[in-house]
């Protein structure tokens, strides 16, 4: 069950923020559903940090993961805020470590500095040319 909440949840660091409007698609008003009746603990907040701390090169620092989304999907109305509670959550997680949270992940120093073109899905033959 955890997995599943976590495969749900690490998308949407706003939780119930996230769904200010209503769903158009079956799909969009499970999740809205889901989230909406959904409490983020501490495990959810350490997967929202991880997933946006990693890309698939390695682990970057935080500003660098939301440029290369930013990049790919392009900048979304509550981005920002969803930014904000993520460097809230990296603070949390840090004053319970006692240290920097990019102290404790491998390479990030080297991966960070890495700038590879953005990841974007395959052609499906469905868009225009």
């Amino acid at each position: 069950m955890q997995l599943q909440k976590d495969g749900m949840t690490h998308s949407y660091p706003l939780m119930k923020d996230e769904f200010d409007y209503i769903p158009e698609t079956e799909e969009e008003i499970a999740i809205k559903e889901y989230i909406m009746n959904c409490q983020a603990d501490d495990y959810d907040k350490l997967i929202q940090i991880a997933d946006a701390l990693a890309t698939d090169y390695g682990f970057v620092i935080l500003e660098k993961r939301f440029v290369d989304v930013t990049r790919r999907y392009g900048i979304m109305e509550n981005y920002i805020k969803g930014w904000e509670i993520t460097f809230q959550n990296k603070e949390y997680f840090e004053q319970q470590m006692g240290c920097s949270i990019y102290d404790v992940l491998p390479d990030i120093e080297k991966t960070t500095l890495l700038c590879p073109t953005p990841w974007k899905p395959k052609n499906t033959g469905c868009e225009e040319n």
